[in-house]
């Protein structure tokens, strides 16, 4: 979709209960980041890719990405790390844990889940037949 459309396309999965994530980000059709996150397997699965500028919203929105009981040093590096939005010196510490961290995305990215803006439409027999001609 991203290469037909010529933009970003962004793919989001969640399944909050077993506290299992991924984001992928796709331009030009090819995938430029990619996070996977799973409770049950460890953690942070996978992690390539540049960072984005939605990953502030994502990972520093709120509190919910951290546990209660960091000591204060990984508190003062998640501190130093929301500071600039770059993740990658706290992934040890952060972990979602609720579909939040997505409602923060689309906020950051101006989407409301509820009213999409992207609407297929099928194309016409004769559009079809014919391409962009008509």
């Amino acid at each position: 979709m991203s290469r037909e459309l010529d933009t970003a396309c962004i793919a989001f999965e969640g399944q909050s209960g077993a506290d299992a994530y991924g984001v992928w980000v796709f331009r030009g059709g090819e995938c430029v980041r990619k996070l996977v996150y799973s409770r049950d397997y460890g953690g942070w699965l996978e992690q390539s890719g540049d960072a984005q500028p939605w990953e502030r919203a994502f990972f520093f929105g709120e509190r919910d990405m951290i546990g209660d009981e960091l000591s204060d040093a990984d508190l003062a590096r998640y501190d130093r790390a929301k500071e600039t939005g770059d993740a990658a010196a706290v992934m040890d510490i952060l972990a979602p844990s609720s579909l939040g961290a997505f409602g923060r995305i689309f906020e950051s990215l101006g989407v409301d889940p509820e009213k999409p803006h992207g609407r297929f439409h099928k194309p016409s027999l004769l559009g079809r037949l014919f391409g962009d001609s008509l």
